[in-house]
């Protein structure tokens, strides 16, 4: 029988505590943390589920010196927490520290600005001050993920009511993982190797590519790893310059047949325990072109030299240095980031399509890219990291890299088989 890791009721305390301390250190009443709603995959901000250790797509009250308090948006949540107390799970909350309501509702009115509010005042809380977590800017949601028409409800319901954003400082105590959450880190990095060597193993001249990115999707269920879906891109005769899940996932149209000197490139996304690892895979359909040949080489030394660069106390922008400097060597340019961090995602590397160097994308005007976000931020053991080197030379393009947890005195490397371009 598999022995998968799990969390203690200590990391529970742990995090339990570390909420008290940002409500002591801001000197507020109580905690209000708003999940990003389930149904599309795993969230990017799943604050509910850090305190809760259960379902995500929940609202969560913390209010000062006691324990969370979780609004179920859904009755559908109550059921789930009964049935795995039945059978004896490491669940986190007893039924007491469910927020339920008695009469029906909307779907997900649990979660919204007026249920919200009710359940706030009848605590006591219509005038005190509020730190929030969901309002202000987290990965992929600059402007936060409370929805207008909750936050206005909310406010209009409490007008006595300081709600002051607090996800900065929430994103900033969690960086650094617990000994338990890096061997969480550590299996999804094994589920990631997993789902690289499906995909490996699955890939040959005329098999459509959706065998090997269900190869890849399955390697990651057997291990126990979440995957709402992965990037997955076949390169015709190894020139392309897109990135994002297969066309035919969101476009009717069939998966493309794999033929001789195509280059897939995937990047995998495995999650358990919601934490995540990501794989960059770059895997060659027999002879490749010297430009291939020579972008893989200058991603290999890229991630060489981040290797080489990770330590705690140095900076993240000097790991982004450090990695750029062999692709701008070989004249290339990256499409995606060199490197962000994990667990959180809040520091990422800049990226871009230059029309220079792809004349036909003038026609879409012009067209940016992400600036270096987090340069300043100083890394320390226990933080996460996702080593993306890639290289584009006119279009040919290679992404390759992994997971890496920065150490007391440098970095482990949770992937292999992904640090370099495979061929079949």
């Amino acid at each position: 029988m598999i022995d998968f890791p799990r969390l203690s009721l200590r990391e529970r305390d742990r995090r339990w505590a570390l909420a008290q301390r940002l409500i002591e250190s801001r000197g507020l009443a109580a905690l209000l943390v708003y999940g990003e709603p389930e149904g599309a995959g795993v969230p990017h901000f799943a604050a509910d589920n850090y305190f809760t250790g259960d379902r995500t797509g929940g609202v969560v009250l913390i209010p000062n010196g006691e324990p969370p308090q979780l609004f179920a948006p859904v009755h559908l949540m109550v059921g789930g927490h009964h049935e795995a107390a039945r059978r004896g799970d490491d669940t986190w909350l007893e039924p007491g520290q469910f927020i339920t309501h008695a009469e029906r509702r909307p779907a997900g009115a649990a979660r919204g600005g007026a249920f919200i509010a009710e359940c706030l005042r009848e605590r006591g809380l219509a005038t005190s001050t509020i730190g929030v977590i969901g309002l202000g800017a987290a990965a992929f949601h600059p402007d936060g993920i409370i929805p207008a028409g909750t936050w206005r409800e909310l406010t209009e319901r409490l007008p006595d009511a300081t709600l002051v954003p607090v996800d900065a400082e929430f994103i900033a105590s969690t960086r650094c993982l617990s000994d338990e959450e890096r061997d969480l880190v550590r299996w999804c990095g094994r589920a990631g190797e997993a789902m690289c060597a499906a995909i490996i193993e699955a890939s040959a001249a005329g098999v459509p590519e959706n065998v090997p990115y269900a190869a890849g999707i399955a390697a990651s269920l057997r291990a126990g790893a979440h995957n709402g879906g992965s990037v997955f891109v076949v390169a015709p005769g190894g020139e392309s310059v897109e990135w994002g899940p297969p066309r035919w996932t969101y476009r009717a149209q069939p998966p493309r047949v794999l033929a001789d000197g195509d280059v897939v490139l995937a990047e995998l996304f495995p999650v358990y325990g919601m934490r995540e690892t990501q794989q960059q895979l770059t895997l060659a359909i027999g002879e490749t072109h010297p430009g291939t040949d020579r972008a893989a080489a200058a991603a290999e030394a890229s991630y060489d030299a981040a290797i080489a660069a990770i330590r705690p106390g140095i900076t993240f922008a000097e790991v982004v240095r450090a990695m750029n400097e062999p692709v701008e060597e070989a004249g290339g340019w990256n499409l995606t980031p060199l490197v962000h961090t994990l667990n959180p995602l809040d520091a990422f590397s800049g990226c871009g399509l230059p029309g220079e160097q792809v004349p036909a994308i003038d026609r879409y005007g012009a067209v940016g890219g992400v600036s270096t976000v987090g340069g300043d931020l100083v890394l320390k053991a226990g933080m996460t990291l996702a080593l993306e080197p890639n290289c584009v030379l006119g279009r040919r393009r290679v992404n390759i890299g992994g997971t890496v947890i920065v150490t007391e005195d440098g970095v482990e490397e949770v992937n292999t088989l992904p640090r370099v371009m495979h061929r079949v």
